[in-house]
């Protein structure tokens, strides 16, 4: 996947995420701004296609595959740590703790204005624009980035855009410069 693609949008608010964290199986890959979630077993993983946003927040007892929790803050392939023979090793042979970045209802989440797409597809080909604010969106993937997808048709439309920022951070809407980031909020 791509670096980068979900991020926790700090609005000058002061927008905090909780961080939770877990260990991975020594195949899985993903990188920071990926989604992931909790497989059967409870070891992070990367989510899936459009995945449910469970609006827990955390991972529990029950096996909730499918159901993003949230955002990788870090690679999987990323996070070095010593291994029991004091070389390095990453997390994904040694059973480092991933930390996440929690969906909980409200929070705020960035993504590139390019991963877009109206259609009932992973092809993000479409170009937000102001009359997408107040839209209902599920998050996808085209199986190398993660974008925002707002067709009625989409199983779990657990987000909502509500703000299109420019290069500098600044309402694109309001300044009338080029949409550059989708910021979307959790509504579950």
């Amino acid at each position: 996947m791509s670096l980068n693609d979900v991020l926790p949008y700090l609005a000058s608010t002061g927008q905090h995420s909780q961080i939770g964290s877990g260990t991975i199986h020594a195949t899985e890959v993903f990188e920071k701004g990926d989604l992931v979630a909790v497989d059967a077993d409870g070891f992070i993983e990367e989510a899936l296609d459009e995945p449910n946003i469970d609006g827990t927040g955390e991972p529990n007892s029950t096996a909730i595959t499918g159901n993003a929790v949230g955002v990788a803050m870090a690679g999987s392939a990323q996070l070095l740590a010593f291994a029991s023979d004091e070389t390095q090793a990453t997390a994904n042979s040694e059973g480092v703790q991933v930390p996440y970045a929690m969906f909980t209802r409200g929070s705020q989440w960035v993504l590139p204005a390019a991963n877009f797409t109206e259609a009932d597809d992973t092809t993000f080909d479409g170009t937000v624009a102001a009359t997408d604010v107040g839209d209902l969106c599920s998050l996808r993937t085209d199986a190398t980035d993660w974008g925002v997808c707002t067709n009625a048709s989409s199983d779990n439309r657990s987000c909502r855009i509500v703000k299109l920022l420019d290069a500098d951070g600044k309402d694109a809407v309001a300044n009338g410069t080029t949409i550059t980031q989708i910021v979307i909020r959790v509504e579950v």
